[in-house]
């Protein structure tokens, strides 16, 4: 089973679109995401790129921690990487935190996945999932976290090779085509 399904996901950056918000085109919007996102219903709607509940790790594990323990499901967040500084970051967090921390990390590749994003981010922006999986595995290694978080993986997955091959570079649940 998709563990999205039973958990919650944080999206804070996504391959070919890090950092660049969302589009949900008005034919998406309907009675509950527009109460939700505050908008009339059939409306478009852009995602802000940011979150304005935390601006640096230590608040967004704050964050983490009241969407686990209010839900009482799984919280875990959504990234693609463009180098090792902010998996860094929450590694570090969580080593001087035990116990605490997102259930799970969602690496996406930063060949994005749907070919609705901007040519110049989906080419140029954000670290090849081949390249993404060993670097936060790594770091999460390093860090001695590892065995706290599920490391989920994305992009361009249209065969089991490929499959195979993000779940022997250290991803334990891949998302396919």
């Amino acid at each position: 089973q998709d563990p999205s399904c039973i958990a919650s996901k944080i999206k804070l950056h996504q391959g070919a679109k890090p950092g660049g918000g969302g589009h949900l085109p008005g034919s998406k919007v309907n009675t509950l995401i527009a109460r939700v996102r505050r908008v009339q219903e059939g409306e478009e709607c852009i995602s802000p790129n940011c979150f304005d509940e935390f601006d640096d790790v230590p608040a967004m594990m704050s964050f983490i921690a009241r969407a686990q323990e209010e839900s009482g499901k799984p919280v875990g967040i959504k990234i693609a990487i463009g180098d090792d500084t902010f998996i860094e970051a929450i590694a570090r967090w969580m080593e001087d935190h035990p116990g605490s921390g997102p259930d799970f990390i969602h690496v996406d590749g930063g060949e994005g996945g749907t070919g609705a994003a901007p040519l110049m981010l989906a080419d140029y922006v954000g670290m090849s999932i081949l390249h993404a999986i060993p670097l936060v595995d790594n770091v999460l290694r390093r860090h001695h976290v590892r065995d706290r978080v599920i490391l989920m993986s994305s992009g361009k997955v249209f065969n089991p090779a490929q499959l195979f091959i993000q779940l022997a570079m250290g991803a334990d649940y891949v998302f396919g085509a």
